[in-house]
């Protein structure tokens, strides 16, 4: 260890899960933070740039009104960078939505966009491809589900539009840990610094996608699921059973759909388990023998002609 210092303010100030540290050209370094001790909102993008001796040579926070955090800064061919992390103020502080943007080679930003739905959604990887585009991964979880977290895949062009192959890919095995690194034992505004510089009007471009509607080159999962817990009391007999009613999805129309799959899960941490297959004509689905007083997890996927099987449905249950 050659050298160290903490830098930090009165709150939290910790580096994002991904990379977000660069090596500059001069041999100094550019580190992408996230910061509750400055900026406009509850937690800014704190980016901060040393010279090779690790004296603070530049610094600016970037946020809305509410919550901004990095997850990780890669270089970009024209000697820019492309960032990505979570935001609270697209929406209103309603929930985290993706967010990535373009930063200049002086760290002025190009252009910056956010999507998302009711659920949580985060960039944790960004990096260039050869031919001007980005790849952009991350997780993203359908409300109200909040057990299970899946993996998108996005390819963006050099302007920051989301381009038709993304996919999102759905796997219930998957999931992500949050943690993150807080400055320890620091209440000193940074070294050698030369002026938190706060773009205070910085709001992020929502896309204003719906999650279930993200689901490119795939036919869809069917919509307006309803759910009703029924039971049919007598002296010798009580059985209980569920109705989970839906309908067809209508941007389904290049896809010939031949049947929905019905699954249903036991409790918020079990997996998904396939209960019950209808035809396509068929808009409804009973599960009988339920137990009384039993929590239950619903959702509905459409399979086509070629056996591609949808995404999930928005899920319903009690």
């Amino acid at each position: 260890l050659t050298s160290q210092q903490t830098i930090g303010g009165p709150k939290n100030d910790y580096i994002g899960r991904g990379p977000c540290i660069l090596e500059k050209a001069d041999k100094g370094i550019i580190v992408a933070a996230t910061t509750e001790s400055y900026g406009a909102g509850k937690g800014d993008i704190w980016m901060l740039e040393f010279d090779q001796n690790l004296n603070l040579t530049s610094q600016q926070t970037i946020g809305g009104e509410y919550m901004e955090k990095v997850n990780c800064i890669q270089p970009t061919n024209d000697g820019g960078f492309i960032v990505g992390g979570g935001t609270r103020s697209s929406d209103n502080n309603q929930s985290t939505d993706a967010f990535y943007f373009k930063l200049s080679p002086t760290q002025d930003i190009e252009w910056e966009y956010a999507f998302g739905g009711k659920g949580i959604e985060e960039v944790e990887h960004a990096v260039q491809t050869d031919d001007g585009r980005y790849a952009i991964t991350g997780y993203f979880q359908l409300y109200p589900d909040i057990s299970d977290l899946d993996i998108f895949v996005l390819m963006v062009s050099a302007e920051g539009n989301i381009l038709p192959e993304s996919k999102w890919i759905k796997s219930t095995n998957f999931l992500v840990t949050n943690t993150f690194v807080s400055a320890s034992k620091t209440n000193t505004h940074p070294k050698n610094t030369v002026g938190i510089n706060s773009n205070l009007n910085l709001f992020p471009t929502p896309t204003d996608f719906n999650s279930e509607l993200l689901h490119w080159n795939l036919n869809q999962p069917p919509i307006n699921l309803y759910f009703k817990a029924e039971e049919n009391r007598s002296f010798f007999l009580s059985e209980q059973w569920h109705t989970i009613t839906w309908s067809h999805n209508p941007n389904n129309s290049q896809f010939l759909i031949t049947e929905y799959k019905i699954y249903r899960k036991d409790d918020f941490d079990s997996p998904y388990k396939h209960i019950g297959t209808v035809p396509a004509n068929t808009n409804i689905f009973v599960d009988m023998g339920i137990k009384k007083y039993s929590k239950l997890l619903y959702v509905v996927t459409s399979v086509d002609s070629e056996g591609n099987e949808s995404p999930r449905s928005d899920v319903v249950g009690n």
